[in-house]
């Protein structure tokens, strides 16, 4: 591996020593490393890393403590000792679940219907344009019925029926928002929340987003100098 310096700077969650501990591969032998990154959500360290070399077919892997991160709960994966391999392959996950705070069902919500109901839908190619372009035709009717009702309302009865009207659909709105909260609000918040929060630079995202960067550059310089 090429050789790299460790930035400088206060300690991190990695401490400040590098060392890749005991490789089951012989001194002279070429090292390779894999970074599984994972995705959004609050799954469980090394969750993702071991599904994913199950997952490739390597279902006999070597297990050991993972001293390039100073972790007591990641662990480093190698290959067994095989007939004519070229280098010895180790993994090793970069976890930042920890990292990113769960987020606000709410602003979670508002997140994905920005997303949704951009006009840039319209020109794009694939299936996901015609899911995306069929919610937002929902979207137009459902306005569209909201008004007609308002607009009715007001038409047949003045003020006094309109305020009738807007006093159902307010208690109709608290009773599905309630629902959801109670049925999704955990999903929301623990899982999509952190694509909201990380892809969203926001004052209030932007610490977690470059404590995730940091970790996963030092990541990669500690296994260039190991």
């Amino acid at each position: 591996m090429t050789s790299a310096h460790e930035p400088s700077g206060g300690p991190t969650r990695w401490g400040d020593s590098g060392g890749s501990g005991g490789a089951p591969g012989s001194g002279d032998e070429p090292r390779q490393a894999v970074v599984f990154i994972h995705g959004v959500g609050d799954q469980p360290p090394m969750r993702s890393l071991r599904s994913f070399t199950q997952g490739i077919g390597l279902h006999r892997l070597f297990s050991s403590p993972d001293r390039i991160t100073d972790s007591a709960e990641l662990r480093r994966l190698s290959e067994p000792p095989r007939e004519n391999r070229q280098a010895c392959t180790e993994y090793f996950e970069l976890y930042w679940a920890d990292l990113e705070p769960d987020g606000d069902w709410r602003t979670t919500v508002l997140w994905y219907l920005r997303l949704l109901l951009r006009r840039d839908w319209w020109r794009r190619r694939g299936g996901a344009k015609f899911a995306v372009i069929t919610f937002q035709l929902l979207v137009v009717a459902a306005v569209a019925l909201v008004v007609w009702g308002v607009g009715g309302a007001f038409v047949q009865g003045g003020w006094g029926e309109l305020a009738v009207c807007l006093a159902s659909w307010q208690v109709a709105a608290g009773v599905i928002l309630g629902v959801l909260g109670a049925v999704l609000g955990r999903f929301l918040r623990a899982y999509l929340s952190d694509a909201a929060r990380y892809l969203t630079p926001r004052p209030a995202n932007i610490q977690s987003r470059q404590a995730i960067r940091a970790e996963g550059l030092l990541l990669l310089r500690r296994l260039h100098s190991s």
